[in-house]
């Protein structure tokens, strides 16, 4: 078998990991932390043994769970925006012009 390191040599430019782990980034979600767990996981497994095919395909089914509860959070913290930015606008329309500092005695604003 090819060492992972005559195989990175072979390699000339970034990897489809390694872009996707860059446009991970600069979306900023946060996650590239675990994008980079999951790389180097999938670095470590065999994929040409029985074994190493087996072990790719529950750390699919693992990647699969953990894309379903980004998915459920993200939902979630959309809901929590949208709920918090109605609640701003409600405020806003109460008090359409306000106050830059404590009220000056004696002004009638």
């Amino acid at each position: 078998g090819e060492s992972s390191a005559a195989g990175a040599a072979r390699q000339p430019g970034p990897t489809e990991s390694d872009l996707r782990r860059c446009r991970v980034e600069q979306e900023g979600y946060g996650i590239t932390d675990t994008w980079d767990e999951i790389v180097d996981k999938m670095m470590e497994i065999a994929p040409t043994t029985l074994e190493g095919s087996s072990a790719i395909a529950a750390h699919v089914r693992t990647l699969e769970t953990q894309v379903v509860a980004l998915i459920t959070q993200t939902t979630s913290l959309q809901t929590q925006l949208t709920t918090t930015l109605g609640r701003i606008e409600v405020l806003e329309a109460r008090d359409p012009e306000p106050q830059e500092g404590p009220a000056e005695e004696g002004s009638s604003c």
